[in-house]
């Protein structure tokens, strides 16, 4: 699972993120989020995670949006 610094499980936040936006926001999904150890609204925008992913995602902009949706 790929991490940023702050511990943030980028790759499960992306899963719900995903899902969230397809399917819309479902108690089970907040659920899902909430219980992570680290959420998207710790990620300090270091942009350090760029150079590491290998899909050329725009990481900060995923975690911003993930923000909007789950509240944190």
């Amino acid at each position: 699972m790929h991490l940023l610094r702050a511990g943030i499980p980028i790759a499960k936040v992306n899963e719900l993120l995903d899902k969230a936006e397809k399917e819309g926001l479902t108690s089970e999904l907040k659920a899902k989020y909430d219980s992570l150890p680290h959420h998207a609204g710790e990620c300090t925008h270091c942009g350090a995670c760029l150079s590491r992913c290998p899909f050329g995602v725009d990481i900060p902009t995923q975690m911003d949006r993930a923000k909007e949706v789950f509240g944190k």
